[in-house]
């Protein structure tokens, strides 16, 4: 504890703590010397697509260009449902006949067996849904628990990256919104940044 002469002395010698105002006289001496510049439109980055080959994109890049936007095109992969395979895992030839001979004497076709696979048998690929689902109420009626697996392929899409400013989003929603398919997020335009 500090005596009362000894307190008036620290309170002297430490500057009393600021409470984060600043009154107009100091704002004015800590901008003293400052050049301030007007505030600018806040740029960000938009992406639009995808196109399935970057000369599909052709036609979008010239409206964006004579809107005085510089896109940017990039390619990139996404995974695409290809279709659903119905299937029963190999469990050796013996099996596999047996299931073969269960199908025939049930007038069920449309199957494959993979000797190379430890003797899979395919039961078919399906686009849709209710197909596949068609195809296990047959095979089930007969006993078989056949697995489904979704299957993906890969695609490339390409996409285009641009800076804009804040003050464009109508422009750029109208050409979204005029064109079928046209998508527009908001994310990282990596090639933008580059250039």
């Amino acid at each position: 504890y500090l005596s009362s002469a000894a307190s008036d002395v620290y309170k002297r010698q430490v500057p009393e703590e600021k409470t984060g105002q600043v009154s107009d006289k100091e704002d004015d001496d800590l901008l003293a010397g400052v050049e301030l510049s007007p505030l600018r439109p806040v740029n960000a980055c938009k992406i639009l697509g995808p196109f399935d080959e970057p000369a599909d994109a052709k036609n979008i890049i010239g409206k964006l260009s004579s809107m005085g936007f510089e896109p940017v095109v990039r390619p990139k992969e996404s995974k695409v449902f290809r279709d659903y395979w119905v299937y029963l895992p190999g469990k050796g030839r013996k099996q596999a006949r047996k299931a073969v001979r269960l199908m025939k004497e049930n007038k069920l076709r449309d199957f494959y067996v993979y000797s190379d696979n430890n003797y899979l048998v395919s039961l078919g690929t399906f686009k849709t849904v209710k197909r596949m689902e068609k195809r296990l109420t047959e095979l089930k009626k007969v006993g078989f628990d056949p697995v489904v697996e979704k299957r993906y392929r890969t695609r490339v899409e390409h996409w285009l990256d641009l800076q804009y400013a804040v003050k464009d989003d109508e422009k750029l929603q109208a050409l979204v919104d005029e064109t079928d398919g046209l998508q527009m997020v908001t994310g990282s335009c990596m090639n933008v940044a580059a250039q």
